[in-house]
């Protein structure tokens, strides 16, 4: 109790002292704001890119085969429809796979309109794991012939927005397109934008179909990726020699971890940016400790009469904190501010394809508890 007390008494006695020196207590919140904003504006950029970028279920597990071959070739494998059963039959690393397959689709319903499409097979939605915010999303139970599925169709939020005004009465309506008529099943929530599409589809799974597709699987927990990587070199070897127009020639497997295939070489580029913010950081702290410090000086005085008049060494340490913490909080807060308006500058100036779309770059909990410890540790 008689802490709370010291306390009580030092924060007011703090509040005072910084309210009279305002000018030294706004340079110094000021520095301190600048370097915990830009901190914080790149940290929650980090965290929404490398630590949270997708919606999907056990996203750190979804990976993309990859090949390179002796010419210097690499990208993606591509898979048919009866290779891509197989592998999800009998693959011993893989918890499940799907396919998507690219459409272009005109919807003639109202003012027609160029939108872009995806063919799932039929279990996509439950390899996701995402429900629909509105209706449902179609699975393996709609689809009782997998070569023929029905017309139906689950649309994106965006296009909701933009096509339907976000009537939520749109669910059980039909969607015309390219001449045919599709029901809507449900609408994803806004996260979910897998390859920015507007519709997605049932692709139709016949056995006889030779067009490779782009596959996507969930690699199976305690799993290596160079144990998928070498389970799937062999699968796609006996492929090839099946059908060695579709697949690459003397290749070697790599699997890729769903964001290190998109992302690449510019996951390097966030840690550096947030290091070198970081070290920006450590400069207004340094800045501002000498400023405290030649405050400190001009108040010896002042320290040397409390502590004649009976106040104890930890008594005036924990004002002199006191101060220094109250001044970091400060400064936290206007850095919070700093990164809330300086997020979407940020967000406006990125390429478009630089960062998955999925990503909620904002000022979340994750970014304010990390403005508070590094406020913590400043102070």
């Amino acid at each position: 109790m008689r802490f709370l007390n010291d306390f009580v008494t030092d924060l007011r006695f703090a509040l005072r002292l910084l309210y009279k020196s305002i000018g030294f207590s706004m340079v110094a919140m000021l520095s301190l704001a600048l370097g915990i904003g830009a901190s914080s504006a790149i940290f929650s950029l980090v965290y929404a890119v490398l630590i949270d970028p997708y919606p999907y279920k056990n996203s750190d597990h979804i990976v993309a085969p990859t090949f390179s071959d002796k010419r210097g070739d690499q990208g993606r494998i591509w898979y048919t429809i009866p290779d891509f059963l197989e592998i999800k039959q009998d693959s011993k690393t893989l918890e499940d796979a799907f396919l998507a397959d690219d459409r272009a689709f005109v919807a003639s319903s109202g003012l027609p309109e160029s939108v872009k499409g995806i063919a799932y097979s039929p279990n996509a939605f439950e390899f996701m794991g995402v429900p629909a915010i509105l209706g449902r999303t179609f699975g393996i139970n709609d689809i009782l012939s997998p070569s023929a599925p029905p017309r139906i169709a689950v649309i994106s939020y965006l296009f909701w927005q933009r096509h339907f005004n976000a009537d939520p009465r749109v669910i059980g309506k039909t969607i015309e397109l390219n001449h045919e008529l599709y029901t809507i099943l449900g609408i994803v929530p806004p996260r979910f934008t897998w390859a920015d599409a507007d519709v997605y589809v049932p692709l139709p799974l016949r056995p006889d179909a030779l067009k490779p597709i782009p596959l996507m699987g969930r690699a199976k927990p305690g799993v290596r990726l160079e144990a998928v990587s070498a389970e799937l070199q062999v699968m796609t070897e006996r492929f090839a020699k099946q059908n060695p127009n579709i697949y690459p020639k003397e290749f070697r497997m790599r699997v890729q971890r769903l964001n290190d295939w998109l992302l690449g070489k510019f996951q390097g580029t966030l840690l550096i940016l947030l290091a070198a913010v970081g070290f920006l950081l450590l400069i207004a702290c340094g800045n501002v400790s000498i400023l405290l410090l030649a405050k400190a000086g001009a108040r010896q005085k002042e320290i040397a009469v409390r502590v004649s008049l009976g106040a104890s060494r930890r008594r005036v340490i924990q004002q002199l904190l006191t101060e220094s913490v109250l001044l970091s909080f400060a400064a936290g807060f206007i850095g919070v501010l700093i990164a809330y308006h300086g997020v979407p500058a940020i967000v406006a100036l990125m390429p478009e394809y630089s960062v998955p779309h999925e990503a909620a770059i904002q000022v979340n909990r994750a970014v304010v508890l990390f403005t508070f410890a590094i406020s913590v540790l400043t102070g």
